[in-house]
């Protein structure tokens, strides 16, 4: 929910290549976009959030897009490298969470923020 900041019809990031409150990349069946305000379903907003922790793929196989407990998972319950691979599907360098090929360099750390409190351009704010 970093990028979308909880919005269901978020402006796409990445040249439109995903949507949704957890900006879980396309082909997605849960959308909003194209929707006016207030006629998104709850059925689609539910769907956002189970494949934005669950993940979707396209097959029976491994998901084409890891959800937040696959990789809460393949990384042993450490939230910080688990989000960190969620935002960009590869974890480069455990050590720095920062060094990345694609992503947010900053994700974890915002992420951070947020879960003890603090928020960007907040009056205190927090620096994880």
């Amino acid at each position: 929910m970093q990028e979308s900041t909880g919005k269901v019809r978020p402006i796409h990031g990445d040249a439109g290549k995903s949507a949704g409150i957890y900006q879980v990349q396309i082909p997605s069946p849960a959308t909003c976009d194209g929707t006016t305000y207030g006629t998104c379903p709850l059925s689609t907003i539910t769907t956002m959030a189970q494949e934005g922790i669950y993940g979707h793929s396209s097959t029976s196989t491994a998901p084409t897009a890891p959800g937040l407990a696959y990789w809460l998972n393949a990384e042993g319950g450490d939230v910080a490298l688990a989000v960190r691979g969620y935002n960009t599907g590869i974890i480069t360098d455990s050590n720095d969470l920062t060094d990345i090929a694609m992503g947010t360099p900053a994700y974890v750390s915002d992420i951070a923020n947020r879960l003890v409190g603090g928020l960007v351009g907040s009056p205190r704010p927090y620096t994880c």
